[in-house]
């Protein structure tokens, strides 16, 4: 910008004006272009909080369906107990 500006005060009439022309749609890309970055960012931000809540309801899921495993094996550990208890008492006997 700086190089446009002292190009804009070396020459005269219609150049400079184009000069100055040019110079305001640069400065009005460049807040374009950081405002856009600034949207970005906070889409990100937005984007990483939904996957991290996302996340931890899986990993409840996934230790809940854990728990009701466990308490299935548990149960079926039990009910072997019992049968091989009632078998050796059958022999015993």
């Amino acid at each position: 910008m700086d190089k446009l500006k002292e190009m804009a005060e070396s020459v005269s009439g219609k150049s400079r004006e184009v000069i100055s022309m040019v110079m305001e749609k640069i400065r009005s890309w460049i807040m374009v272009l950081k405002e856009y970055a600034e949207n970005l960012g906070k889409r990100a931000g937005e984007m990483r909080e939904a996957a991290i809540v996302k996340a931890k309801g899986a990993a409840k899921e996934v230790e809940k369906g854990t728990v009701q495993v466990g308490d299935k094996v548990k149960r079926m550990a039990e009910e072997c107990r019992d049968g091989v208890g009632k078998i050796t008492q059958r022999f015993k006997t």
